[in-house]
């Protein structure tokens, strides 16, 4: 599952407490064409948040949970106009209670991606949680 998939939530769970709900973002695209990129990346965003509007999807799957946040993994460095996108997708949806961050693979995992080796596994390094910062549907113009 990646970034180009819309039907499917590339990974989901809850923190040990259960009081935040992760649903991650898994961005292997690299940069060479950033405007379907990022329009790729909304699309995805997008999808999420149509789930967490959900009633049925959210009493399923968020019961208890007192925040989500939307953890975009990039195997790639992002782009300038990549983090005005992602904060103006923060100032968006944090009224809601829903914030985004961004994890960058670090050169190991993004080596292992580039190679295609499959006989090491490598863990990404998280970013650490950012306050809370959401309107729906969201839509973005540079």
């Amino acid at each position: 599952m990646s970034v180009s998939d819309l039907d499917k939530v590339d990974m989901m769970g809850k923190t040990e407490n259960g009081k935040c709900l992760q649903m991650v973002i898994s961005d292997h695209l690299d940069w060479e064409d950033e405007e379907i990129h990022l329009l790729v990346l909304q699309e995805k965003i997008n999808a999420y948040l149509a789930l967490l509007q959900d009633k049925k999807w959210m009493r399923e799957n968020a019961k208890g949970v007192q925040y989500i946040n939307i953890v975009v993994f990039f195997v790639y460095d992002i782009t300038e106009n990549c983090q005005k996108f992602l904060q103006v997708v923060q100032d968006q949806v944090g009224q809601y209670g829903v914030k985004i961050t961004a994890t960058i693979a670090d050169d190991d995992f993004r080596k292992k991606v580039e190679n295609d080796d499959e006989d090491e596994e490598v863990s990404p390094k998280e970013e650490p949680p950012q306050k809370p910062g959401f309107r729906f549907p969201f839509f973005w113009k540079r």
